[in-house]
């Protein structure tokens, strides 16, 4: 979901805030900090170091400057400052800007944090936080629950496949879908995802390099990679615990950073990201294909077709093309001088 530019002082509150009696608060639950509520009149930061954050905390790992709350049109969002430890929404790490929701726990370390935009009491406000996941307010997961959102994922990704190149998405009114080249980085472990986006995309009639070699492979692909990141128009990078841990993926994403490649993040399952990959999280909306799998593969489609077409030559070319200019011209030089004399 994308967040849109900061709005005024004064546009901030929620839909639902006209249920309360003032603007959005958060209220710190647990933990130790500097005051107990803070009324989100702008954008306020939430950390560790009290010169440059409006709400300063105490916990394990915490950043200077560790998330902000931001005022936009519909409502409050909240973004984490590409933190080591992250920030967590209902148990979830950001991954993204995401929109709040009346009564959202936000977690840093073992302090938990309500937003808050109606006017129940505060007792009421501390006991709902709680809920039936646990005392902290983050919900339970079933041990099952990543294999069957996995399944579901793929299950529909593979309906998609079935329905045409334009199911799960708004195209097939007016002109066709301009052709990409996209260079597809994930973890051998997340290959049966991988696989079924490739069919999507190519089905959608646009090309797609991916490595398909095992993890142990010498078959040059490293040696290519620069090639492909000059030939591709920008670069998908699949996030789950595999891709967060796997060198391989990490390599792909930072070539085509270094290229100047958008590289745009494709959520197929939680993970906790270093912070040099969770800062392409911040540099583009992430596709979040986990809890809508048909929506998540229509945003993908709209990112995809939206991306620049790039006009580079082949870095190897290039090089060879300059290297056979350069002699001719040599050659050139030393026949006009043998001429004259």
């Amino acid at each position: 979901m994308p967040i849109m530019a900061q709005s005024p002082a004064g546009r901030n509150q929620s839909s639902a805030a006209g249920r309360g009696a003032g603007p959005p608060r958060v209220v710190v639950l647990t933990g130790r900090a500097d005051r107990r509520s803070l009324p989100v009149t702008g954008s306020v930061t939430v950390g560790g170091d009290g010169d440059v954050c409006d709400l300063v905390i105490s916990a394990p790992d915490i950043a200077r400057r560790h998330f902000r709350l931001i005022p936009v049109d519909d409502g409050v969002a909240v973004r984490d400052l590409r933190t080591r430890a992250g920030t967590f929404r209902n148990g979830r790490r950001l991954l993204g800007p995401e929109l709040l929701e009346d009564g959202d726990v936000l977690t840093v370390g073992d302090v938990d944090l309500r937003f808050d935009v109606d006017s129940r009491p505060l007792g009421r406000r501390h006991r709902a936080a709680a809920g039936p996941g646990g005392s902290n307010g983050r919900p339970a997961v079933a041990p099952g629950a990543p294999l069957d959102r996995r399944s579901a994922l793929a299950e529909a990704l593979r309906t998609a496949l079935a329905a045409g190149p334009d199911a799960g998405s708004a195209a097939g009114t007016g002109a066709p879908a301009p052709a990409r080249t996209v260079l597809l980085c994930h973890d051998p472990a997340d290959r049966d995802v991988a696989d079924l986006l490739v069919a999507y995309l190519q089905r959608r009639g646009h090309a797609v390099w991916i490595d398909r070699s095992p993890p142990d492979a010498t078959d040059g692909w490293r040696g290519r990679l620069l090639d492909v990141a000059w030939s591709s128009d920008g670069a998908l990078f699949l996030v789950s615990p595999a891709g967060a841990a796997s060198e391989r993926l990490r390599r792909e994403v930072h070539v085509a950073g270094a290229e100047a490649l958008p590289v745009l993040p494709v959520v197929v399952d939680t993970a906790e990201l270093e912070d040099d990959l969770a800062w392409y999280l911040d540099e583009h909306p992430p596709v979040d294909l986990r809890s809508d799998p048909m929506a998540g593969l229509a945003a993908l489609a709209v990112a995809v077709e939206a991306l620049p077409t790039r006009h580079v030559a082949r870095p190897r070319r290039l090089l060879l093309a300059l290297v056979v200019a350069t002699i001719v011209i040599a050659l050139a030089i030393a026949s006009v001088r043998s001429v004259l004399g």
